[in-house]
């Protein structure tokens, strides 16, 4: 029974391997036109699936839960940050000085870190305290359960507003010609994108229990219509992703409201149900769901694995096709995939095992 259960639950790792390998496509710079398409689901992918088992931690009080946060999430972020800006301080020529890598770890703000993925932990732990203070509303508030879930919904939608309106301050914001700042810790990312952590948490029991060929005629035949148009905008996004680009601009052309409820909440939902869609009846694929499960660090070692095939590549001259070292061959998606693919399984094999070794003795 219980390895029935785990069979069953494969896809949400799955979800998360297709995922890390986008994110590394876009860091690669050789994906062509697919960056903008993959820019648009990445972030949503990983919120989502990291509310799909948040329930565990909500049984715990809130001191309990935030130190939870802080030794599972910011711990690693902290150790990989420092390691890895001290590695490349030592091997990488112009690296920033210590004083400046320790502040830029300490802030943690997207764009402005040494580590290209390491912003997500800060920004995941911060939306994890906001959606357990959201809960926690509701539950302290609501008189039965209808109030509590109006209670937690709206409380929900005020600190997704909060982020919103952050946005529109910070854009404001240029130093040193740069107008992408973020709070310490990606406080305002982890508002911005929390609905996207609240539908993981709302979806998950539903459609990890759910049955098509169980389902009433009426339940088919809307679920059949929305997976077929889900499917198709899925299919029509691989084939286009060109189009995606074109909106982004476009879309860069509103206001920031509009930008953020457009871009980052609408405009992926269609494809991000073709692909739960897809990513369930994949669920057999039990080695992508193990390399899946090793996403936290796959985020914390990208630095040292582009320090490694820099080093490689300054020694030797050896280039990986779609490697942002060196001479790299032309941009499209077989190219900076086959590069993101080497880098996980690379990491996977090689990098993982020791890393896990050493958290087991430090956690």
């Amino acid at each position: 029974m219980e390895q029935a259960a785990r069979i069953r639950y494969n896809w949400p790792d799955i979800m998360k391997f297709f995922g890390i390998v986008m994110v590394f496509a876009i860091h690669s710079n050789r994906s062509g036109n697919y960056n903008y398409f993959f820019q648009a689901i990445t972030l949503q992918l990983f919120f989502f699936c990291s509310g799909m088992f948040c329930r565990k931690g909500l049984s715990l009080k809130f001191f309990d839960f935030v130190w939870q946060g802080l030794r599972k999430i910011m711990v690693p972020y902290f150790i990989f940050a420092v390691s890895s800006g001290v590695l490349q301080i030592c091997f990488v020529e112009n690296a920033p000085g210590f004083a400046g890598m320790l502040i830029r770890s300490m802030l943690g703000i997207r764009n402005h870190l040494h580590v290209g993925t390491l912003w997500f932990l800060p920004a995941l732990f911060c939306m994890s305290v906001f959606f357990y203070i959201a809960r926690a509303a509701g539950e302290k508030f609501g008189r039965d359960e209808k109030q509590r879930n109006l209670i937690f919904y709206l409380a929900i939608a005020i600190i997704y507003a909060a982020g919103i309106a952050c946005q529109c301050v910070l854009r404001q914001i240029v130093i040193n010609g740069a107008n992408d700042w973020h709070l310490p810790w990606n406080v305002d990312l982890g508002a911005l994108f929390l609905p996207w952590y609240f539908f993981g948490y709302l979806f998950f029991p539903w459609f990890s229990k759910f049955e098509y060929t169980a389902s009433s005629r009426r339940g088919k035949f809307w679920f059949g219509i929305a997976g077929v148009v889900a499917l198709a905008v899925t299919a029509w996004s691989l084939i286009f992703p060109q189009y995606y680009e074109t909106a982004y601009l476009a879309l860069k052309q509103l206001d920031t409201v509009s930008f953020c409820i457009t871009y980052w909440l609408l405009l992926p939902v269609p494809v991000f149900a073709g692909m739960l869609i897809i990513m369930k009846h994949l669920n057999r694929l039990t080695f992508l769901a193990k390399v899946g499960q090793c996403t936290l660090y796959f985020c914390c070692l990208e630095a040292i694995f582009v320090l490694i095939i820099t080093l490689v590549h300054r020694f030797t001259g050896l280039v990986v096709p779609g490697c942002p070292i060196g001479e790299a061959p032309a941009n499209g998606m077989p190219t900076g995939v086959f590069f993101a693919c080497f880098e996980v399984l690379f990491m996977y094999f090689l990098l993982v095992p020791p890393a896990k070794k050493i958290f087991k003795k430090i956690m």
